[in-house]
């Protein structure tokens, strides 16, 4: 979770600067300024206070959501229509190769692996049993629809070409009928809407690494918490450090981002299977929340996982095996870590 999370927030930093670049034009050092800046404002807004944390999230959830919305709703009175979504793509253009199937299902997967980060905030929810699966149905659902229909506005606005050959494709929709000034309030938008989920990641990921040296199942390091901010102060530094790190060393978004979902495509594959032994062996019954429609809704997720695991290993393996490498640098650490806890 260090190295895929470091390697989340760094794609989503470079996302944060590509549309910055809306405001003003950006070098290749500048746009990596402003990308490293955005790294550094969202772990500061983790490092100072929960409460800062809670409200920048709360505000940017609110703004982000009522934004598209109100874009959809302009777009369907407004904008210009080159013609019905999905037309002038010919057989030949729809095909996807080989070679480019297993980054799209795991750019496509990204769009909805948040719901993850929710089990690492259970410590501090009063009733995680209600308030988490609420929590992931609502925000799955959401997700599921705005995204549907952003894209179904983009194909409407700009056609299939305008969306494969922009980097800031939905600014562009909005320049179409909003002009020069409505475009810069959808890059502004999205730039909230970014760092919120760069916030959200610190914050979680944070707690988690936090909460395992609490336990004695990481490094002690971790274990820190300033009485004047309340937070895992060391862990937000670390996270923030590391993806940093990956962002000055890869500076690319589409390897950073495939690379974080297909490792974490194998840990979810492990908690997936997990499941069916907890279950087995009737751990936690009493109290725990059960799974609906067992075993056959995890058990789709499963083999969804393996498909996109095993398209990754077989037509992508070069990157597959340079991702599972990373992977590995985590061994030494692990060794490390138990035989500083032995002692």
């Amino acid at each position: 979770q260090l190295l895929t999370g470091s390697q989340n927030r760094a794609a989503l930093a470079i996302a944060a600067a590509d549309y910055a670049g809306a405001y003003v034009p950006l070098s290749r050092d500048g746009h990596l300024n402003v990308a490293l800046l955005a790294l550094v404002l969202t772990g500061g807004v983790n490092y100072f206070g929960v409460h800062w944390a809670s409200r920048f999230q709360s505000a940017s959830a609110i703004l982000k959501v009522l934004g598209l919305l109100a874009l959809i709703v302009a777009g369907l009175l407004f904008a210009p229509t080159v013609g019905s979504p999905g037309a002038g793509i010919d057989a030949q253009e729809s095909r996807i190769s080989a070679g480019t199937l297993p980054g799209v299902l795991l750019l496509i997967f990204f769009s909805y692996t948040g719901w993850a980060r929710l089990g690492y905030l259970t410590g501090e929810m009063k009733d995680p049993r209600r308030d988490l699966p609420r929590s992931i149905g609502v925000g799955v659902l959401s997700v599921l629809g705005i995204y549907a229909l952003i894209n179904w506005l983009c194909l409407r606005t700009v056609g299939i070409d305008g969306m494969r050959d922009s980097p800031t494709v939905v600014t562009d929709v909005a320049r179409s009928f909003l002009g020069e000034t409505g475009s810069l309030f959808v890059a502004a938008l999205i730039i909230v809407s970014i760092t919120g989920s760069m916030s959200v990641s610190i914050m979680a990921h944070s707690r988690l690494f936090f909460s395992m040296a609490k336990d004695g199942m990481f490094f002690r390091f971790f274990d820190a918490v300033p009485p004047k901010f309340h937070t895992p102060h060391r862990a937000v530094v670390i996270h923030v450090g590391m993806a940093m790190l990956a962002l000055v060393l890869v500076r690319d978004f589409t390897a950073l981002l495939t690379s974080a979902v297909f490792l974490n495509v194998i840990f979810y594959i492990l908690k997936a299977q997990t499941l069916f032994r907890l279950r087995r062996d009737r751990v936690g019954e009493d109290r725990c929340y059960r799974v609906p429609l067992y075993p056959w809704l995890p058990l789709v997720f499963l083999v969804t996982l393996y498909g996109v695991l095993l398209s990754r290993l077989i037509l992508d393996w070069h990157r597959a095996w340079i991702d599972a490498t990373l992977l590995l640098i985590g061994l030494p650490a692990y060794a490390l870590w138990r035989r500083l806890s032995q002692r």
